[in-house]
């Protein structure tokens, strides 16, 4: 998320409904992603938008997410993990955080949303759609950002 910049979220002066992640700003990526933008994420980009710039719109070169330091850089990660745990402490929210934790709850979520589906009837595999939505080429990534899931497990254990 730090790497986007207002022309990867904002086109024609409208915010999109899919952002497109450039390959260069993906690890160890051959081709970009595409992901829907939630509209919660859409609406927060919007009071971002208007509080940052005001009328004058930014270019879309400018960072979304845009450090002090330089005329137009990103936060680090150290920063953005500084601003995650204020927010975090301000909020009163208990156990830890780290900047990787969202993709871990955005894994966990699809998983569990996935599993409902499958539950109610739907043919799917949520673990298979899972990796997809993380774009994971292996299967084994996936199963690493799934495998703090040990409550489900015993849970399963004392149910059978």
């Amino acid at each position: 998320m730090l790497s986007l910049r207002w022309g990867d979220v904002l086109q024609q002066g409208q915010l999109v409904d899919r952002v497109t992640v450039p390959r260069r700003h993906m690890k160890q990526r051959r081709e970009g992603r595409t992901v829907l933008l939630h509209p919660e994420a859409k609406d927060a980009l919007a009071v971002w938008l208007r509080a940052g710039f005001g009328a004058s719109p930014p270019t879309a070169e400018t960072y979304v997410f845009r450090s002090r330091k330089g005329a137009n850089r990103p936060i680090s990660r150290r920063q953005a993990l500084r601003i995650m745990k204020d927010v975090y402490a301000t909020n009163e929210f208990t156990g830890t955080v780290a900047t990787h934790s969202m993709r871990k709850t955005f894994a966990n979520k699809v998983y569990q949303h996935l599993c409902q589906r499958r539950a109610a009837g739907e043919p799917i595999d949520p673990f298979r759609l899972s990796s997809k939505a993380l774009g994971h080429r292996n299967i084994n990534s996936t199963d690493q950002y799934l495998s703090f899931l040990e409550a489900d497990i015993d849970h399963a254990i004392l149910a059978s």
